[in-house]
């Protein structure tokens, strides 16, 4: 399974719900591909805060993960890999990413 910048738009407790969603139906061993907003994005604590590690701004909501949120999410998985990323995405602004990939536990 595979998702790119679109788990980074929930609060904590739907974040949770998802992650939950996705261990129910990946098969074990099956792999969990993803990339999220990081706490190092140029954009993260700007705006209007509305939870932890979560901003709005300009109307745009953004959850910012770091990796220990991602260890918590994927408890009982085991974490192949987690990676900080750089670059630009959809703008010219610069953003930060953290992509991470785990294999459902068997």
């Amino acid at each position: 399974m595979y998702s790119h910048l679109a788990l980074h738009y929930f609060h904590d407790d739907v974040t949770r719900q998802i992650f939950g969603e996705i261990a129910r139906v990946l098969r074990r061993g099956g792999i969990l591909a993803f990339s999220v907003k990081s706490t190092d994005d140029p954009y993260y604590g700007d705006g209007e805060q509305l939870g932890e590690h979560i901003f709005s701004r300009k109307g745009h909501v953004r959850h910012f993960f770091d990796d220990g949120y991602i260890k918590d999410l994927l408890d009982g998985w085991d974490l192949l890999s987690t990676s900080h990323q750089r670059g630009h995405y959809a703008c010219t602004e610069p953003s930060a990413f953290i992509r991470a990939v785990a294999r459902k536990a068997s």
